[in-house]
C-alpha cells in the first residue's frame, strides 16, 4: 500500500554510548542508505533508527514517528 503522500525519512546512527556517529538527511522513500567512509569504526558497535517525515525539511509528524533503535556491531575488516 502506497502512501497518499510523500513519505521522508531520516536515519541516526550512535555509538552504544550515545554519541552521534552520523545524522543523515531526510530522503524520500528511503529503503537502503549509504554511510560515508570512515564514518563508523570497525569493530565497533552501534545503534541506528530512523524518522519519519512529511517533506525534506523535516517537519515532524504529531507525535514524533522514530522507530525503535536497532543494535549492530561493525566487522574487524573490510576484506
Amino acid at each position: 500500500m502506497e502512501a497518499a503522500e510523500p513519505v521522508y525519512n531520516l536515519m541516526k546512527i550512535r555509538s552504544i554510548w550515545s554519541d552521534v556517529a552520523y545524522w543523515g538527511k531526510c530522503v524520500e522513500g528511503m529503503l537502503s542508505s549509504v554511510i560515508p567512509e570512515g564514518t563508523l569504526s570497525l569493530g565497533k558497535s552501534y545503534r541506528w533508527c530512523v524518522r519519519v517525515a512529511d517533506h525534506s525539511r523535516e517537519v515532524k509528524i504529531e507525535p514524533i514517528a522514530w522507530s525503535e533503535w536497532v543494535g549492530f556491531t561493525m566487522a574487524q575488516s573490510l576484506e
